[in-house]
């Protein structure tokens, strides 16, 4: 795995990555795992991550997904355990990515 020196240069790898996949796909699955999202914004998984995705991060990846040139099939969410969402910010953190996703969509 390359080591970017900020998070601007994953995700321009990243939309790169996603241009390249359209060469050999029409259709692409996403799948967002929570653990990935830091602890600070998705504290409700069952391993809690304290160097992941941020939120911001997170619904940007979520707007890349929905983006046309993604190619989205299908689209799920994840390692949401209402048992550690204490304060149900997880869950409100993926229902706005949804609503990211739909709002992009639609």
């Amino acid at each position: 795995m390359p080591y970017f020196r900020s998070t601007q240069d994953a995700f321009s790898t990243f939309e790169s990555r996603i241009q390249e996949f359209r060469l050999v796909s029409s259709a692409a699955f996403w799948g967002f795992d929570m653990d990935a999202v830091t602890v600070a914004d998705a504290p409700g998984v069952s391993a809690p991550n304290p160097a992941g995705f941020s939120a911001d991060e997170f619904l940007r990846l979520c707007r890349m997904a929905a983006a046309p040139e993604s190619s989205p099939l299908l689209i799920e969410f994840s390692e949401v355990n209402p048992s550690y969402d204490f304060d149900g910010r997880t869950s409100r953190l993926v229902a706005a990515g949804i609503w990211t996703i739909l709002n992009q969509l639609l």
